[in-house]
C-alpha cells in the first residue's frame, strides 16, 4: 500500500505539476521525490494492466458477451496530414470502453456471415 505522502505526489502529477515542482515539494517536506511518483504510476499501471487481461480471460473462458466501443478520437474528431511514414511521429488518442455482460452468452462466430456489417466499409 502507498503512504498518503506517495499518493499526493501521484495525484499532483496528474493534475499537472512538473517534475520540478514535486521535486521542490520534496526538498519542503511535503511530497517524495518525482521518481517515486513515476514508479508508483508504472506499478498502477502494470496492475491494471493484468486487471483488465484477466477480466477478458474470464469472460472468454465463460463465453459471456463483451461489447467494444472504440473512439479512434483523432482519425475521426481531426483533419490530418502525416508529416512522415513513420509511425513515431503519428500522434493519436483512442479510447477503449469495454462491457461484460455476465450471463449472456457471446455471440458465435460463423464463417459464412460477416461478423461486421461490410455495408459501413
Amino acid at each position: 500500500m502507498f503512504m498518503a505522502s506517495e499518493k499526493n505526489a501521484v495525484y499532483l502529477k496528474s493534475m499537472g505539476l512538473s517534475d520540478e515542482g514535486i521535486d521542490t515539494l520534496r526538498h519542503m517536506g511535503a511530497a517524495p521525490a518525482s521518481k517515486t511518483s513515476l514508479r508508483i504510476r508504472k506499478e498502477q499501471s502494470n496492475c491494471h494492466s493484468v486487471l483488465v487481461n484477466d477480466w477478458i480471460n474470464e469472460a472468454i473462458e465463460k463465453k459471456e458477451l463483451i461489447i467494444l466501443v472504440i473512439d479512434d478520437y483523432t482519425n475521426i474528431h481531426t483533419k490530418q496530414r502525416p508529416k512522415s511514414e513513420t509511425v513515431t511521429e503519428v500522434t493519436s488518442m483512442a479510447t477503449v470502453i469495454m462491457k461484460k455482460f455476465p450471463g449472456t452468452a457471446a455471440i458465435p462466430i460463423v464463417p459464412s456471415r460477416p461478423v461486421n456489417n461490410p455495408k459501413w466499409y
